[in-house]
């Protein structure tokens, strides 16, 4: 499927074969993607508009958006060891449960 926005290569109309061959190259050689999030198709400019939304948060807060990310997003060795500690215990729990009830 060849975008719209293709049909109008300066101002000019283009033949399909044309577009799908202009389509299969931005496509396998990658150009015109983001060079941030590497998954939106941007032809005017470097990055799509999320990214240039944290962009924008970046200038505003600097180093303030990478301690909220890593706080909020990012698990610490504590929280992982925790995390890991209460999935085994879960899984105990559930191995007692099947014993217990092949007991009775």
């Amino acid at each position: 499927m060849v975008p719209i926005s293709l049909f109008f290569f300066k101002k000019k109309v283009l033949s399909k074969k044309c577009l799908e061959h202009i389509y299969f190259l931005l496509t396998y050689y990658r150009m015109f993607e983001c060079r941030l999030c590497e998954n939106e198709t941007c032809i005017t400019t470097n990055v799509c508009t999320k990214c240039r939304r944290i962009k924008h948060l970046l200038n505003l807060y600097g180093d303030r958006v990478y301690e909220v990310l890593e706080a909020v997003l990012v698990r610490s060795e504590d929280k992982q060891e925790l995390k890991i500690q209460n999935e085994i215990k879960n899984e105990k729990d559930k191995i007692d449960k099947k014993i217990n009830q092949k007991k009775n």
